[in-house]
C-alpha cells in the first residue's frame, strides 16, 4: 500500500511539472493564429458615445481581418459584399506592434491594446474622421 501511493505521488509530481511547463503565446502568434471578425465598434465624439457597430452594413459585419506574419493585414470580404465587384480578398496595409507589445499601429493609427486572448482582441485609440477628433474602440473576435 505505502509503495502504490509514493507511485501515485511521483505520477501527480510529473503532472504538476508537465503541465506548468507550458509555453506562453506571445501576442503576435496570438494575433497571427487566425482570423478575426469586427463584433462591436464604439465611438465618442465630442463626448457622446456611439454604437457605430448597430450602423453598419452586414457586408460589412461579416469581414475577417487576418493579422499576417509579414506584419500586413489582409480584408476578406466574407460571405456578403457590398459591391459584388469588389475582390474577395485586399491588402489593408501594415501593423506593427510597439511599446512591449501594449499598442499596435495599424494604417499608421496607434491603439492601446486592450485584450488579447485567442478568442478576443480589443484596441482603443484616436483618429480623425472628416476632420474631428473621434475615439475609437474597437473589438473582433474568433
Amino acid at each position: 500500500m505505502k509503495f502504490k501511493f509514493k507511485i501515485a505521488i511521483n505520477i501527480l509530481i510529473c503532472f504538476l511539472i508537465a503541465s506548468s511547463c507550458k509555453k506562453e503565446v506571445s501576442r503576435t502568434e496570438l494575433l497571427t493564429s487566425g482570423s478575426w471578425q469586427l463584433i462591436a465598434l464604439q465611438t465618442d465624439f465630442f463626448g457622446v458615445p456611439a454604437d457605430s457597430y448597430a450602423d453598419m452594413e452586414d457586408c460589412e459585419k461579416d469581414n475577417l481581418f487576418t493579422f499576417k506574419t509579414d506584419n500586413t493585414i489582409d480584408l476578406d470580404e466574407g460571405p456578403t459584399k457590398c459591391d459584388p465587384n469588389d475582390p474577395q480578398t485586399r491588402n489593408e496595409g501594415p501593423w506593427t506592434l510597439f511599446d512591449n507589445d501594449t499598442k499596435i499601429n495599424m494604417d499608421s493609427i496607434d491603439f492601446d491594446i486592450l485584450e488579447l486572448t485567442e478568442s478576443h482582441f480589443k484596441i482603443n485609440g484616436t483618429t480623425l474622421a472628416l476632420g474631428l477628433v473621434v475615439n475609437v474602440e474597437l473589438t473582433f473576435g474568433k
